[in-house]
């Protein structure tokens, strides 16, 4: 467990990495229909290890996974309104 609140960006960044991705989808044992994953629950994804990191390094990971968030949200925004104006 983080020890601060607002490491939003740093969670998501881990998350999104192949190795926790692993560790969400091995624990479906059970919960498949077929080859098919039913459904990723708050259990899975808090039993997820995540990498302890000084403070200083999660949090300069936080803002900049959350700066690129923003940015990619804004760049969105745009390929929106051109796609209005043709």
């Amino acid at each position: 467990m983080l020890k601060k609140r607002g490491m939003v960006g740093y969670l998501y960044a881990w998350l999104t990495q192949p190795a926790a991705q692993r560790q969400i989808l091995s624990h479906t044992h059970g919960h498949t229909h077929g080859g098919q994953i039913d459904h990723v629950t708050v259990v899975r994804i808090g039993s997820v290890l995540v990498p302890q990191l000084l403070d200083t390094e999660i949090t300069r990971i936080h803002r900049q996974v959350m700066k690129a968030l923003r940015d990619l949200e804004a760049a969105m925004e745009c390929i929106t309104t051109v796609r209005d104006l043709l």
